[in-house]
């Protein structure tokens, strides 16, 4: 509680924007996305590191429950944890579209 009474928690929260798109952006052949959300921690050297990346699929059948995971970084920061550097590099490409959709078109 006190990283939020410090303003030091945020959230990038792509899960709302991207989902209704998902479902027919992986019926496309060799397509794969995720809906996203990304909890930031700032640091005493006023740096963002990521505390957790949510990805989130839609429901398999209508009415189901959506299919959510969540990735840490290791403990261990020497180490390179290929899997959330993949639920990073997804988290990221939403970043990148929104970006590109809000600031160039």
């Amino acid at each position: 509680m006190q990283a939020v009474a410090q303003k030091k928690l945020f959230v990038v929260d792509y899960h709302d924007v991207f989902l209704p798109w998902v479902e027919r952006i992986n019926a496309l052949e060799n397509s794969k996305t995720y809906a996203s959300r990304t909890l930031f921690f700032l640091s005493s050297d006023e740096t963002m590191k990521v505390l957790a990346i949510e990805l989130v699929l839609p429901p398999k059948t209508p009415g189901g429950d959506k299919i959510a995971r969540v990735f840490t970084p290791s403990a261990d920061d020497s180490t390179n944890d290929i899997v959330f550097q993949l639920a990073k590099a997804h988290a990221t490409n939403n970043e990148m579209t929104v970006h590109q959709a809000i600031s160039h078109l």
